[in-house]
C-alpha cells in the first residue's frame, strides 16, 4: 500500500518533465502503483500519432511499457488497465498490449486479443514490427485453450483485402480515372511484407490446438484471395489459375514472400496433413468441407490428400478416380495421376476398364493447326496416352499393358513423362515472340492458356 503522501510527491516529481516522468515509469516494477494512478489519469489517453511534413512520428508511452513489463506478475489489474484505455492507433502502443497479452494467462489475454482485433480491423497495414508477435499471439491464445480467440484473432491478422488499384471509388488508387482495372487485380494482406512467415509460424500451432477449424479458415481465406485476384466481372469460376501459382500441390515447400494464394495453399496442404495422420473420419470431413468451395485448387488439394491416405479411404479415392471432370480437365492432372499411381490398383476391373477406356479415347480438346502433317497428329496422340498409361503401368491389365509397350517402342522417352511430378515452368528466350502480336490478339483466353501450357 503506498501512502497518500508518496504518491503525492511522485506527482510533482513527475510533473517537472518528460525525463522526470519517463525515468520514473521506466524503473517501477510493482503493481501497486496502477490503483492510484489511475485515479489521477494515467494509463487513459496513449499518445496520438503526429503527423509532419517529414512523415509519421509514433510517440512512444512510458506508461503502456510499465504495463507491459509487469503483465506477467499482475495479469488482471494490467488487463483492467488496457481496456480502460482510450483508443488508439499508436502502434507502439499496440505491441506493448501485445507483448503484455503474451506474458498472461489465457482468459486475460483474450479480454486484450479483442482490443488488438479492434485496432487490425480497423486499420489498412499493420506495421512490421508488431506482425510476427500478432502471430505469437495467435499461438499463445490457441495453446491456452482460448480456440475461439485465437481463430477471430488470426482471421483479423491473415485477412485478405482487395487491390487498390481495382477499386475505383478509392481515392488513393494510384491509377488515373479510366484505368482502374488495367491488368489483373492482385490480393494484398495488412502484413504483406511477412505473411508467409507469419502464416507458417502461426498456422501449425493452431491447427494442433483447433483442428479443422483452423483449416476452414485457411480455406475461406484462401477462397478469398482468389476471389480478390479477378476482376468483378470475371466469369473464369471455378478456373483459377492455379497450376500457374501452384505448379503441383507435391511441389517442394518453397513460395515467394511477396505471394499470398501460394503460402495459403501450401499451410492447407500441410495442415491437412499435420491434422488428418490416418484417421478416416477426419479425412471425409476435410474432404467435405474443401471441395464445398468453388474454386479448383480445392480439388487438387484433395485429389493430393487422398494420394496420401489412399488406403483408409477408398471409397472416396474411387468417387475422384472415376469422376470425368477430375481426369480430363488438364488442371487436375498433376494430382489426378498422382492419386491414380497410388491406388489404380484398388479398384476393381470395371472401375479400371472405365479410367483405360477415357484414355483410348485421347484428349477431348486438341488443336488441330499445331500439327503440319496426320503424322504429327498421330505422334502427339500416342505420345499423350502413352504419358498417361505409363503413371499406373505397374498395374495394367495384359491388353492395356501390350498397348503400353507398343506405344511405347514407338514414341519413346517421351511416353515416360511423369504427369504427377512438379510440373517443369517454361519460358521462351529469343529475340521474337513465337506468336505474332496480331495472332496473339484474335486467340481466345482459352486459346491462349493451351499454348502456353503445351
Amino acid at each position: 500500500m503506498i501512502s497518500q503522501d508518496t504518491i503525492e510527491k511522485t506527482l510533482r516529481i513527475i510533473e517537472k518533465g518528460y525525463s522526470q516522468y519517463e525515468y520514473f515509469f521506466d524503473n517501477i516494477s510493482s503493481s501497486v502503483w496502477i490503483g492510484p494512478l489511475t485515479q489521477y489519469g494515467f494509463f487513459k489517453r496513449p499518445p496520438a500519432i503526429s503527423c509532419t511534413a517529414d512523415g509519421n512520428y509514433w510517440p512512444r508511452w512510458p506508461e503502456s511499457r510499465y504495463l507491459m513489463r509487469i503483465a506477467g506478475d499482475s495479469p488482471e489489474a494490467v488487463s483492467s488497465a488496457f481496456i480502460a484505455m482510450e483508443a488508439t492507433e499508436n502502434p507502439w502502443v499496440h505491441a506493448d498490449i501485445i507483448d503484455a497479452a503474451l506474458k498472461m494467462p489465457g482468459p486475460y489475454a483474450a479480454e486484450l486479443a479483442k482490443i488488438e482485433r479492434k485496432w487490425i480491423d480497423a486499420s489498412d497495414e499493420i506495421n512490421i514490427f508488431v506482425d510476427d508477435n500478432l502471430g505469437k499471439l495467435v499461438a499463445h491464445l490457441a495453446q491456452c485453450g482460448e480456440d475461439i480467440s485465437a481463430l477471430e484473432l488470426a482471421m483479423s491478422v491473415f485477412d485478405i483485402l482487395p487491390d487498390k488499384r481495382h477499386n475505383k471509388d478509392d481515392q488513393d488508387a494510384p491509377y488515373p480515372p479510366g484505368m482502374e482495372f488495367f491488368g489483373l487485380p492482385q490480393p494484398r494482406t495488412k502484413i504483406n511484407q511477412s505473411f508467409g512467415i507469419v502464416l507458417s509460424d502461426t498456422i501449425p500451432i493452431l491447427i494442433e490446438h483447433t483442428g479443422l477449424d483452423a483449416l476452414i479458415l485457411l480455406a475461406d481465406l484462401l477462397s478469398k484471395a482468389i476471389s480478390f485476384s479477378h476482376k468483378e466481372s470475371s466469369e473464369d469460376k471455378p478456373y483459377d489459375y492455379s497450376t500457374i501459382w501452384f505448379p503441383a500441390i507435391n511441389c517442394p515447400e518453397e513460395f515467394s514472400s511477396s505471394m499470398i494464394k501460394h503460402p495459403l495453399a501450401l499451410m492447407l496442404r500441410n495442415g491437412a496433413l499435420q491434422h488428418i495422420g490416418n484417421k478416416p473420419d477426419a479425412i471425409e470431413d476435410f474432404i467435405r468441407t474443401i471441395e464445398s468451395r468453388e474454386w479448383d485448387i480445392f480439388y487438387r488439394i484433395s485429389l493430393y490428400i487422398l494420394s496420401q491416405n489412399f488406403q483408409v479411404c477408398r471409397d472416396l479415392v474411387r468417387n475422384h478416380l472415376l469422376d470425368k471432370r477430375l481426369y480430363s480437365e488438364g488442371t487436375f492432372a498433376n494430382e489426378y495421376f498422382l492419386l491414380a499411381r497410388e491406388a489404380f490398383s484398388i479398384l476393381n476391373t470395371n472401375e479400371q476398364n472405365t479410367i483405360l477406356k477415357w484414355i483410348d479415347e485421347g484428349p477431348q480438346h486438341i488443336r488441330e493447326d499445331k500439327f503440319e502433317s496426320d503424322e504429327q497428329r498421330e505422334r502427339y496422340l500416342n505420345t499423350w496416352k502413352c504419358q498417361r498409361l505409363h503413371q499406373i503401368h505397374e498395374y495394367l491389365p495384359e491388353k492395356a499393358r501390350k498397348q503400353y509397350e507398343t506405344l511405347l517402342n514407338e514414341v519413346g522417352d517421351a511416353g515416360t513423362e511423369n504427369l504427377a511430378d512438379c510440373r517443369k515452368i517454361r519460358s521462351w528466350i529469343g529475340p521474337t515472340s513465337p506468336l505474332s502480336s496480331e495472332k496473339i490478339m484474335v486467340m481466345s483466353d482459352d486459346e491462349i492458356i493451351a499454348f502456353l501450357s503445351e
